[in-house]
């Protein structure tokens, strides 16, 4: 037999009214959850040690050629490809 509390001011209907999803019952603690976490993750991605993302240095070579004022496609056949294939 369930306990039935009478309260002058509130109606009965209201006072055994349960919400029947999950979150809304849940709400602040779903908030409270979601705020700790971010926290947390803003202090660890700012503490996050520097060494975990090394220095890198890959191999590089620039190469500066002027021909002028050559077309495109000339240039390309004349100068680009057999650079290229010298390169390889």
């Amino acid at each position: 037999m369930p306990c039935q509390i009478k309260h002058p001011a509130i109606p009965h209907h209201l006072l055994r009214r349960k919400s029947r999803y999950w979150f809304a019952r849940h709400s602040k603690s779903i908030i409270f959850l979601i705020l700790t976490l971010a926290v947390v993750g803003v202090y660890e991605a700012l503490s996050l040690p520097i060494a975990v993302f090394p220095a890198t240095n890959f191999p590089r070579i620039i190469i500066g050629v002027d021909n002028g004022v050559m077309p495109i496609e000339q240039m390309e056949v004349t100068i680009t490809r057999p650079i290229e294939k010298r390169r390889q």
